[in-house]
């Protein structure tokens, strides 16, 4: 049986980060979600630890960027893999993430790099 991954969705508006949840769990992922960076961090500390994490840049609390930065400073968290969702452009981000998409979401491409990473 293949290993079932969990992915870490981070994202501030309510409606997207229901309809990524959903649409992951349909295509067979655990899926945990966060408001904002800082709920991500304390998941973290609490020894939470998906396979990838699909971050939305501009979030309250912690930025997208600063969580970004702070899971590369962690030994434990450098493993995990990023997507990073964003409606502004961002220069330079693609040094710190896997994959960076731009808003409007194209959720199939979504999934083709979501599978991709996770079975990497």
């Amino acid at each position: 049986m293949a290993k079932q991954h969990s992915i870490l969705i981070v994202e501030d508006d309510a409606d997207l980060r229901t309809t990524l949840s959903s649409l992951l769990a349909q295509e067979g992922y655990a899926v945990q979600t966060a408001s904002d960076g800082q709920d991500a961090l304390d998941l973290f500390d609490q020894g939470y630890r998906p396979t990838l994490a699909v971050i939305d840049l501009v979030i309250p609390r912690m930025s997208g960027w600063e969580l970004l930065t702070q899971m590369r400073r962690v030994p434990e968290l450098q493993g995990i893999r990023s997507v990073v969702l964003t409606g502004v452009p961002s220069h330079d981000v693609d040094v710190i993430a896997n994959v960076v998409f731009q808003k409007p979401l194209d959720s199939a491409k979504l999934l083709r790099t979501v599978s991709a990473l996770a079975d990497t």
